[in-house]
């Protein structure tokens, strides 16, 4: 199970536990639900909590699972956890937007962990679109001073404006960058980091997922918007039942 990584629990000065979001308040949590958050954020499966919390509060296992399955399912309809589904093989010949994301040396956020298959990220609830992004989801940014000159960096938009404040000033490689993942484009709705990102000489340049200023600052073009093959690869959509890539793929040129 994955968890928002802008939600956090926070104790208010009457004691209370709240859920926030980017520091604004969501709602409030009694000491049950506040527990299977905690063990949420640590990684715990499902079943892990509720053996976990049923042994904590002495209470059945039965009625820990209502609660466990209750509060989990409130998290899913605000875009706050997501089962944790991997597709181990996620290779096609069309241009697929997470392939190009894949193809990269690094990404921000890495849905391609080494060896780990293709993964999604959550997006930042009500932070993925300016003027709302968020300047601090990198949560480990001195990894990317290891950058290499020619590297290729891709950064989901919704994360861009950290990617700005967390890790551009710490890389002095000569590198290219690549955005996608965002219905906006690129650079009118984000002028200011758009013109704070090419003030740094080492990007080379700037590949854009709809790029509205092919050519801006003699550094950015347009890059493919692809097909989205990874939306059915983890959940039934658009009267489509799960299936991988290569199967979705094959549907299409068939």
């Amino acid at each position: 199970m994955q968890v928002s990584s802008i939600a956090r629990a926070v104790s208010t000065p009457e004691g209370k536990a709240l859920l926030e979001i980017a520091g604004r308040p969501l709602f409030q949590l009694n000491s049950v639900s506040a527990a299977i958050w905690a063990k949420l954020a640590e990684g715990r499966s499902t079943q892990q909590i509720i053996r976990q919390i049923a042994a904590q509060f002495n209470v059945s296992v039965e009625r820990v699972t209502n609660d466990v399955n209750g509060f989990v399912e409130t998290l899913r309809q605000n875009d706050l956890a997501k089962d944790d589904v991997r597709t181990l093989d996620y290779h096609v010949d069309l241009i697929w937007k997470k392939g190009i994301a894949a193809r990269c040396d690094w990404r921000i956020p890495d849905e391609f962990p080494q060896g780990l298959g293709y993964a999604s990220v959550l997006e930042p609830l009500g932070h993925s679109v300016p003027p709302f992004l968020l300047d601090d989801l990198i949560s480990d940014p001195g990894i990317y001073r290891d950058i290499r000159d020619g590297d290729l960096v891709w950064v989901r938009f919704s994360w861009l404006k950290s990617f700005v404040k967390q890790v551009l000033p710490l890389v002095k490689a000569r590198f290219i960058l690549v955005t996608a993942d965002c219905p906006l484009g690129a650079p009118l709705p984000i002028m200011g980091e758009a013109l704070e990102i090419l003030e740094y000489p080492n990007v080379l340049h700037w590949y854009a997922q709809d790029c509205n200023g092919p050519g801006f600052m003699g550094r950015m073009s347009p890059l493919p918007l692809g097909i989205d093959f990874h939306t059915i690869s983890e959940q039934p959509m658009w009267g489509e039942g799960i299936s991988s890539p290569q199967e979705q793929e094959q549907m299409l040129l068939s």
